[in-house]
């Protein structure tokens, strides 16, 4: 009897770590020109999520590489500031781009002298509206997946979609 509930355990404890090694099988439908294998370049609209300059290193695999970022920007003054973008430096880290795109963004409110923005995204880190990725297509579906209200775009498409996962 004890064997037989060593044997059960066993097999349980196997099944268990095939589970966690082995995500669900993701099926992407209702997109077209969207390959999975091929690396490409994506727009990930970001503007109904809370991804921040603080928490974005929790969303971005290390196989994205960021093309730039754009920052959400407050409708009181977007028609005075108009649209910023970041683009990031390939020789430098994500965590160095972040710093730069920081300051970037903190010297261009101050110019136009809207000073309390700035310290709130201090404290929070700078919302993030829009994110350009040099992607594979795998990646995007895993970020999406954990993520289902992320929207992407592909270069040459000029609306954003939702996959159907």
């Amino acid at each position: 009897m004890k064997k037989i509930f060593v044997i059960t355990l066993i097999i349980l404890c196997l099944y268990g770590i095939y589970k966690v090694n082995n995500k669900k099988t993701i099926q992407v439908s209702n997109v077209s020109n969207f390959k999975i294998d091929d690396y490409n370049v994506f727009y990930l609209d970001l503007s109904e999520t809370n991804i921040t300059t603080k928490n974005i290193d929790k969303y971005i695999s290390k196989n994205m590489d960021i093309i730039s970022i754009t920052p959400y920007i407050n409708p009181i003054y977007k028609d005075k500031v108009g649209n910023i973008k970041y683009n990031f430096m390939s020789n430098l880290s994500i965590k160095k781009n972040i710093n730069k795109f920081e300051n970037y963004y903190k010297d261009t409110i101050k110019e136009y002298e809207y000073i309390d923005d700035i310290d709130y995204s201090i404290k929070d880190g700078i919302k993030i509206l829009e994110l350009e990725v040099y992607a594979k297509g795998i990646d995007i579906v895993n970020l999406i997946y954990d993520n289902n209200s992320i929207r992407y775009k592909i270069v040459f498409n000029g609306e954003y979609n939702y996959l159907g996962i």
